[in-house]
């Protein structure tokens, strides 16, 4: 889908630039959607403004090999901005069955496989779980979800592009059933902590060797490499006005967007239906 602004039903939009997002925000909400844009590119980097961003310069919560090769997730509700919103994560802490949907992000990469530890924490700010390879002197990490006292949400899976670097080839469908699985499970932590709606979800792909790699499903590789000279990919955002039915129908075109930078019309991951047909990193699938 090429139009500018996708609907899905009546509770979610797609929008597949800032100023798209920025010119159909509604006029209560402009300030928070801005801030949100501002917000992720501080965190990300912005090549045409030359900002690096925090999460490449290592101003993260954990010590990663490399912060700046990243699939990052920024998750915002429309309070978390305000000053005096603060949500009570040990509410969250005690929910076993959300805590163990958000340590169940395993892009699972079998060339790579290692065995890893998943730990959760109080930090400074806010709640933060970890997955933990051991080996070497000091242990690293792979991956995290930081949930902040105002509810943002990041999300940093470092792994899968510490493959790409070396492959070239970028695993569409690990990396789509990875965000599939992780993302409705941070969006229903923000409702369980009080988080309001509209929900901004953000959803970006950080690294140098996008410009000489190929995305793969299975054993189908593209014949064109993405190209993306400035080492980022900043897939659509998605707007939820309201818990969506299934998170598959929005989550579609963004996967779409990323099928077509690398030459494909389409992710192959979804029937003629819609409905997702690919491999789950869900094992309760």
């Amino acid at each position: 889908m090429h139009a500018d602004k996708a609907v899905i039903a009546e509770v979610a939009h797609v929008y597949y630039s800032d100023n798209d997002l920025q010119n159909n925000a509604i006029t209560q909400h402009a300030k928070y959607v801005d801030r949100c844009i501002k917000y992720r590119d501080r965190r990300i980097g912005d090549p045409k403004k030359e900002l690096s961003g925090e999460i490449s310069s290592g101003e993260i919560p954990v010590r990663m090999m490399s912060p700046y090769l990243a699939t990052i997730v920024h998750v915002f509700h429309s309070q978390a901005f305000d000053s005096d919103k603060r949500l009570d994560l040990e509410l969250l802490s005690e929910n076993e069955s959300l805590m163990a949907g958000l340590k169940g992000w395993n892009t699972n990469i079998r060339p790579w496989k290692r065995s890893r530890q998943i730990k959760h924490r109080f930090n400074r700010e806010g709640l933060l779980i970890y997955h933990e390879r051991e080996g070497g002197t000091e242990p690293f990490c792979e991956q995290y979800i930081q949930l902040y006292d105002n509810g943002i949400v990041e999300a940093v899976d470092g792994e899968l592009m510490e493959w790409v670097l070396h492959s070239k080839l970028l695993p569409g469908t690990l990396l789509e059933s990875g965000l599939r699985h992780v993302i409705p499970q941070i969006v229903k932590c923000v409702e369980l902590l009080g988080g309001a709606f509209p929900i901004l979800v953000s959803m970006s792909i950080r690294g140098r060797p996008l410009e000489y790699t190929r995305i793969s499903y299975g054993q189908a590789v593209s014949e064109h490499k993405m190209d993306i000279k400035d080492g980022l990919l900043a897939l659509p955002w998605m707007t939820l006005d309201a818990m969506p039915g299934s998170f598959d129908a929005v989550l579609r075109p963004c996967f779409d967007f990323l099928a077509r930078a690398g030459g494909r019309p389409r992710s192959p991951n979804f029937n003629s239906q819609g409905f997702w047909i690919g491999e789950s990193c869900d094992p309760a699938e």
